[in-house]
């Protein structure tokens, strides 16, 4: 509560400072849903076949220009959780890339949990060509839109269905402008418990084509990689890849290549392929351990997912998704259909039917139904 205290006196005297311009936005949003475990897997954790589940999420995002070139960002986040069955168990996920903990535990008890923190706050200078942007950011490499190789900040799991943004990363970053669509970008980010991780990115355009290589030290890990995006007729296709060098064991590639398309008015669809050399093509060699606790993402080696939308009406959208490890046969198929109450909030029903064998990577993950409602301000 020191460092919370601290950031909120610092806040309070920045319009001290300088002439300041405040802003204030921010969203509610709330996820009711209905889980449903594997029997043997309920059994093993103790959790119950069938349970409920309430995630809901307050974001306050103020904001203060000290100059027409300097301002300040601040995300706050206020989050309340209820699990019917204390064993139950979604996507996992874990913030990596963070020197300070800044989320503290308000109140748990039994099946509630209330907790607040800090997930952005920063500083960001533009001086003639050169932005610097120094404190909790956010920091999105690659051109994949489901996996992003060359994102070894903070990627996010596909299956996180409830988790809305990536977490802060604690970073100074330096970018170079080269010109209108190139630029040059270094990223340092020291860590808690762990080695420091830095990179540079070098990114331009020719003749339509975006392409971008980068290099890095990724905690015990150098990381040399890129990516690639342009159209083919009328088709979006990228790729992305890394090749990752650790301290300890063999070196092993991690790629993706995906294709998107608008058909009409109403209608998209993409498709997308990862290949992770990190993974095993065997169940019984799966790193659920590593991937419980969010240092890796994928256990096998080979996943495709597809994803289409279509516009029912002008405030409907249905949007249908379907993810599938190549290598165990698991997976899961997903689908939404939203609706826009008004400009600033919608309403979503959805659902998330999780297949494969026993013990296979999707096996692990609850089937569900849930409710989705947002609120921007």
């Amino acid at each position: 509560m020191r460092r919370l205290s601290a950031i909120i006196a610092a806040w309070l005297l920045l319009p001290s400072l300088a002439p300041a311009q405040w802003s204030l936005d921010g969203y509610v949003v709330t996820f009711p849903m209905a889980l449903h475990q594997q029997p043997l897997l309920a059994g093993l954790l103790g959790a119950e076949e069938q349970s409920f589940a309430e995630l809901t999420r307050l974001r306050l995002r103020p904001s203060v220009e000290l100059s027409p070139s300097t301002f300040v960002r601040l995300e706050y986040e206020l989050s309340a959780s209820y699990f019917s069955s204390t064993g139950a168990l979604l996507a996992p996920s874990a913030s990596r890339g963070q020197v300070a903990d800044l989320t503290w535990d308000l109140h748990s008890s039994g099946r509630w949990t209330f907790l607040h923190g800090i997930d952005r706050f920063f500083l960001k200078t533009m001086a003639g060509s050169i932005d610097l942007t120094l404190g909790r950011q956010r920091i999105a490499w690659g051109a994949g839109r489901i996996w992003n190789p060359t994102d070894l900040f903070n990627p996010l799991n596909p299956a996180s269905f409830s988790k809305i943004e990536k977490d802060g990363v604690d970073a100074a970053t330096a970018t170079v402008r080269l010109g209108d669509l190139s630029d040059l970008t270094a990223v340092w980010n020291p860590q808690r418990n762990a080695r420091s991780s830095g990179g540079i990115r070098a990114r331009t355009n020719w003749e339509g084509i975006d392409g971008a290589v980068m290099v890095g030290r990724f905690e015990d890990r150098w990381v040399v990689g890129g990516d690639i995006t342009g159209d083919i007729l009328d088709a979006g296709v990228r790729a992305e890849g890394v090749y990752v060098m650790p301290a300890v064991g063999s070196a092993f590639p991690r790629i993706i290549v995906g294709v998107d398309n608008q058909f009409s008015g109403r209608w998209y669809g993409m498709a997308e392929f990862l290949f992770n050399g990190e993974g095993f093509d065997e169940a019984s060699r799966y790193e659920l351990g590593r991937l419980m606790t969010g240092q890796i993402l994928q256990v096998a080696r080979r996943y495709v997912i597809f994803q289409s939308s279509y516009l029912i009406h002008p405030l409907v959208t249905a949007q249908a998704s379907l993810l599938r490890n190549l290598d165990d046969g698991s997976g899961f198929a997903g689908g939404t259909v939203s609706i826009s109450l008004t400009d600033e909030a919608s309403l979503a029903l959805g659902g998330q039917y999780t297949f494969g064998r026993e013990r296979s990577e999707y096996w692990y993950y609850p089937r569900s139904t849930y409710l989705r409602a947002d609120l921007f301000f």
